[in-house]
């Protein structure tokens, strides 16, 4: 039997950008695990879902680096940056498809992560989605990022749209809290299922690969495995 969301279609789609659009676990978990050896930082699995993952580098640094100078913070802010900017990005599986279908749709979408503007720039040309987000939200444009539900509020606002209306797309913790903090219905992407279930996430899938949309007369319908349905309508960005 399939589950339908008996609330008012969502009126526009959020997507995060690392663990969401592209794989960057490994990479991200690598860099950090680098940089605290070379300071003899010890880091924990649960530090990684709990302060590194979804969230901004300057919150990891405040975090576990305050030991380091204000030109050791930067370096390190440089190093990342230049990593990010050099690296070859792999799109998660189905994400690709389902964006160019939201589009064809006319249904709105944004991009909000925690990352420094450059890197959206390098993903987007690399995966083909220049130009497909309406609207973009990076660490540059909230002070307190994720969990914090600013950056959501945001993204919504740039949209033009209530958070109540928005469907977000999240694989941290530190993420859905704050997607479900802006009141946004938060979908989980990820293996660690219970977490986010628990965190508040309303339903959570491994990737895209399965998902689909299907236009409905006036209205959209998102079909998420196994057996998870979401009503979207089309609409204009109005921010």
């Amino acid at each position: 039997m399939t589950n339908i969301m008996k609330d008012d279609p969502f009126e526009a789609v959020l997507f995060d950008m690392d663990g969401v659009l592209i794989d960057t676990h490994v990479e991200v978990t690598r860099f950090w695990q680098r940089l605290a050896a070379r300071y003899h930082v010890t880091l924990t699995p649960d530090d990684f879902v709990q302060h590194i993952y979804g969230r901004k580098a300057a919150h990891t640094l405040e975090q576990y680096f305050p030991q380091v100078t204000p030109a050791v913070w930067q370096q390190a802010l440089d190093e990342l940056e230049a990593e990010e900017a050099s690296a070859r990005y792999t799109a998660i599986p189905g994400v690709v498809k389902l964006l160019h279908a939201l589009r064809q749709a006319n249904i709105p979408t944004a991009l909000v992560t925690s990352a420094e503007p450059k890197k959206p720039a390098v993903v987007l040309e690399q995966l083909g989605l220049t130009g497909v987000f309406a609207a973009q939200v990076t660490a540059h444009d909230v002070h307190q990022g994720k969990p914090h539900p600013d950056c959501y509020r945001l993204g919504a606002q740039r949209l033009g749209k209530p958070p109540q209306r928005c469907l977000v797309f999240e694989d941290s913790l530190s993420g859905a809290e704050a997607a479900i903090a802006a009141g946004a219905r938060c979908i989980g992407i990820n293996a660690i299922v219970e977490p986010l279930l628990h965190l508040g996430a309303a339903h959570v899938i491994p990737d895209f690969a399965q998902v689909e949309l299907s236009l409905q007369g006036e209205t959209a319908a998102l079909h998420l495995p196994p057996d998870y349905r979401v009503q979207l309508v089309p609409g204009q960005v109005s921010g």
